[in-house]
């Protein structure tokens, strides 16, 4: 984490809270499924398309993991069941990267396999420097099973991204 993103995130405890909210409110829809839905038919009618992520990182407990999961699935059924032009951004550590990775890879497949059946789009985002490898190799791993409906953002920061 750069120096900035560290300040930012050791302020936000004595920023008051409504400014922290108007400034976060225009870049999320609230907190509640029915919100993204609501925001994103909204953005479709201005033709705009949206990213759905479920806020959720860096869990600390399988249960809390399988949670996320099935909120990750609930989104993605929601995608397709309101036609909606989106798609799932999902962060492997909500699904339990840091207490297993094989845990959190089955976690993960689970919501991209559902996501394929109803043609929905999956981007795995890349959380923190030391996550870069581990997405990287997931990635590389659903790909080779022949997930075709999933993609990964990259840190245009790293020095290392141009080559991944």
């Amino acid at each position: 984490m750069s120096v900035f993103s560290k300040l930012v995130v050791a302020s936000l405890p004595i920023i008051p809270k409504a400014i922290v909210k108007k400034v976060a409110q225009r870049y999320i829809a609230g907190p509640f499924l029915d919100d993204a839905v609501s925001t994103t038919k909204h953005l479709m009618s201005i033709k705009a398309s949206a990213t759905i992520d479920v806020l959720g990182e860096f869990v600390e407990s399988r249960g809390r993991a399988v949670e996320e999961t099935s909120m990750s699935r609930s989104v993605v059924d929601a995608i397709h069941a309101n036609t909606l032009d989106a798609y799932l951004s999902v962060k492997l550590t909500s699904m339990g990267l840091d207490i297993d990775h094989d845990f959190a890879y089955e976690n993960l497949t689970t919501v991209i396999r559902r996501a394929k059946e109803l043609g929905v789009f999956v981007r795995m985002d890349m959380e923190n420097t030391p996550y870069t490898d581990i997405t990287l190799d997931f990635y590389r791993r659903l790909r080779a099973d022949g997930i075709d409906n999933v993609g990964v953002v990259l840190q245009a920061y790293l020095r290392r991204t141009e080559s991944d």
